[in-house]
């Protein structure tokens, strides 16, 4: 192990004689919780199963200090048989680490350092740890920030709209609507979040008629007969639209198969509906009528709760020999589908997809398309988006080097 990779342990003793003495416990993740070879100090210190606090009250000798840091650790569970194995000359030392019972405390997920320092060595360590932890915050920040840049010029000298979640950079398209039951107005999207705002400016959907671009979202709690009447005004009076920014879409069935809808879809050059309400497999299957669609917006869209918990009840009642490994892909079928028919498609946009779904041990991509949909998108020769760091494309080579891994994990 490095120098800088050890565990903290307390810094060269302070002989300030006004200066008291403490006993010091620390808890640090076990390693095959936390890998300490492969990640930085900083890492370490902010990670949630590491803690450093004072055990008891403040000594005037560092020989009472001494005895009550080893009463504690004769109490302590993760020392058990400590006593045993190493004997009393270990007393004389002033730090003991809980690893060195590794073999019997090799299931815990932490482990316990008891020393004996100075307070104002424990001080010391509380600067130095704040240091680094600031230090790896100001450099994560840079890098944050770094790659937003990049990312912005890359935007930038594509020359499209472009829309960011959460709303931090965007190229608006020529109008950006919400609506109600009764009205359609004219929001900025950087203010649709906060809602129609007091003085919303209305507008009439003939206004829209020459826009080729539209940003529309509805307001919250909006039934589906009035999400369909207003958007069915928007299609009857865009007779240009050609790009279609839909956020929070919902209903997305009944909206598309209206009959002005009908008429705009096959148009569109451009259809964006990330983050979804209960976007379902069959509203997926709308798409296929835009058949000059040469990009599509999926972002965090694809409801994985139907098929995750079909998957868990389908193998609740079977042994487990029996049980399937893997997870039903329903949205794959439709998106063959628009492979198919979206001839001039380029580009998916399906950031978000590679993440893990919590407590199921699998990804969104596993219990959506699979990733044969990708490998079937690639083949098309569309691009595709999983991560937000990927360039708008994903290689066949990445999907093959994921797909083995996940092959070795479950032959092992």
């Amino acid at each position: 192990m490095n120098d800088n990779k050890k565990s903290p342990s307390p810094t060269t003793m302070n002989t300030n004689v006004q200066d008291t003495w403490i006993v010091l416990i620390q808890f640090f993740p076990a390693l095959h919780v936390f890998n300490a070879y492969m990640n930085p100090l900083a890492d370490l210190f902010s990670h949630p199963l590491t803690t450093m606090d004072i055990e008891g009250c403040e000594y005037k000798s560092k020989s009472e200090a001494k005895k009550a840091a080893i009463m504690t650790r004769e109490s302590s569970p993760w020392f058990e048989d400590w006593d045993e194995v190493y004997g009393p000359e270990e007393d004389e030392e002033d730090f003991w680490s809980s690893t060195e019972l590794h073999c019997e405390n090799y299931d815990e997920e932490q482990y316990q350092c008891i020393s004996v320092m100075t307070l104002s060595d424990y001080h010391s360590e509380l600067k130095k740890r704040d240091e680094i932890l600031q230090d790896a915050h100001k450099k994560y920040a840079a890098k944050k920030q770094q790659k937003k840049n990049e990312k912005r010029k890359k935007v930038l000298k594509q020359n499209r709209v472009y829309y960011s979640f959460p709303p931090t950079f965007d190229i608006p398209a020529e109008a950006e609507v919400m609506f109600d039951k009764d009205k359609i107005y004219a929001v900025p999207r950087a203010n649709q979040l906060r809602g129609l705002g007091e003085h919303p400016q209305v507008i009439h959907a003939s206004s829209l008629s020459s826009c080729c671009s539209i940003q529309m979202r509805s307001v919250d709690g909006l039934d589906k007969d009035s999400l369909v009447h207003q958007t069915e005004l928007i299609f009857k009076e865009c007779t240009n639209l050609k790009e279609l920014y839909w956020h929070n879409a919902k209903y997305v069935t009944e909206v598309f198969n209206a009959p002005h809808a009908q008429e705009r879809l096959p148009k569109l050059t451009v259809l964006s509906i990330p983050y979804s309400f209960n976007f379902t497999p069959l509203d997926l299957g709308q798409v296929q009528h835009c058949e000059a669609l040469k990009r599509l917006d999926l972002r965090s869209s694809f409801d994985i709760q139907e098929s995750v918990m079909s998957h868990a009840h389908a193998n609740m009642f079977r042994s487990t020999s029996e049980q399937d490994d893997t997870p039903p892909t329903p949205y794959l079928g439709m998106l063959l589908g628009i492979l198919e028919c979206c001839e001039n498609l380029e580009f998916i946009d399906l950031e978000g997809i590679s993440k893990p779904i919590p407590y199921v041990g699998r990804t969104v991509v596993e219990h959506t398309i699979g990733l044969y949909g990708i490998f079937a998108c690639l083949e098309a020769g569309v691009k595709v988006k999983v991560d937000e760091d990927d360039n708008e494309s994903t290689s066949s080579d990445e999907v093959n080097d994921e797909e083995s891994s996940r092959s070795a994990e479950e032959e092992e």
